[in-house]
């Protein structure tokens, strides 16, 4: 009996055998791998449009962990043997998520508020802005833009820090260019 006569059979890719069991965790892990390098390409292509090197690198990053992480929880519940392991991971990776969630709540504001102003692009670096800080009405210029602030240049030399979360919430004015 050949090796080919033994795969046909399906005896190598029974997932309760050991060799089965192998073999999946080899697929597994191809694919994850697979499909963590086409978001990398993706994202780097995105990104050369947009120019923002910081985002491009935590897209890929977030991309890469939800891809391995669900590999292996897919390979727990492909493995009879570790059906139960997968369960357990699948529910306590939701239990994460949420307790996560909670615990960087301000964070994660910011990065969807920070997505919002990157997809709807109502400013952008270089534009002339009139916004409500706490020292009262400031105007300057967008210095930089990443997914968590907003940095405003004034004409006095100094920086205002607005996260994206207020950025998206309050009114900021464009002013023409003088």
């Amino acid at each position: 009996m050949s090796f080919l006569d033994v795969f046909v059979r399906g005896d190598v890719i029974d997932p309760a055998t050991l060799v089965g069991a192998a073999f999946y965790a080899f697929l597994f892990i191809l694919i994850a791998w697979f499909l963590a390098r086409m978001i990398r390409l993706g994202v780097r292509r995105v990104a050369s449009l947009l120019s923002d090197q910081a985002a491009s690198t935590l897209l890929i990053r977030l991309g890469q962990v939800v891809v391995y992480t669900l590999a292996v929880i897919l390979y727990f519940n492909a493995i009879p043997q570790l059906h139960s392991v997968g369960t357990a991971l699948l529910a306590s990776a939701g239990v994460a998520s949420i307790l996560f969630g909670l615990a960087a709540q301000t964070t994660l504001s910011n990065l969807v508020s920070g997505f919002a102003l990157l997809f709807y692009q109502p400013f952008e670096v270089g534009d002339r802005v009139q916004l409500s800080a706490p020292t009262g009405l400031e105007t300057g210029v967008i210095d930089e833009m990443t997914m968590g602030y907003i940095l405003v240049k004034t004409v006095d030399d100094r920086h205002i820090v607005v996260p994206n979360s207020v950025a998206a919430q309050q009114i900021v004015v464009k002013l023409r260019a003088s």
